[in-house]
């Protein structure tokens, strides 16, 4: 089974992140920052990394490029509470730099299963996951 690098300096975050994903059947590695997930990444070339974007140090872009340096396809989701203008800053930088998806706080366990999936299946995602609000 595939293995996902988890990077978020939410304990409570990754624990949720952690059990969704080892109730899908995957494994799973913990990192609290940038710096340590570049680390864990270069011993590890993992399958998926799901990485948020606001930590302190270094953040969730600058640690995008340093994963894409380790490795050029590596397979992204970056992930966001950050509000709106987060999310719109962030649609207006995806297409020009190459960005991968975006997965917006608080997410279900299916948003995150498909966020996943896709990325395992080389599947072009859809740019920003959420939870559909209209119900």
């Amino acid at each position: 089974m595939a293995t996902i690098l988890v990077v978020d300096d939410d304990p409570v975050s990754r624990f949720v992140l952690t059990s969704i994903l080892k109730n899908l059947g995957y494994t799973t590695t913990e990192a609290v920052d940038g710096r340590s997930a570049a680390d864990l990444y270069r011993q590890d070339l993992h399958d998926v990394v799901l990485l948020d974007m606001i930590m302190p140090g270094r953040d969730g872009f600058e640690t995008l490029f340093d994963l894409r340096a380790i490795h050029r396809h590596a397979k992204i989701i970056m992930m966001t509470g950050g509000g709106m203008f987060t999310v719109n800053l962030y649609e207006k930088l995806a297409h020009s730099l190459h960005i991968p998806p975006l997965l917006i706080k608080p997410f279900s366990p299916e948003i995150v299963a498909k966020a996943v999936t896709e990325a395992l299946n080389n599947v072009e995602p859809e740019q920003i996951l959420q939870e559909d609000t209209k119900a």
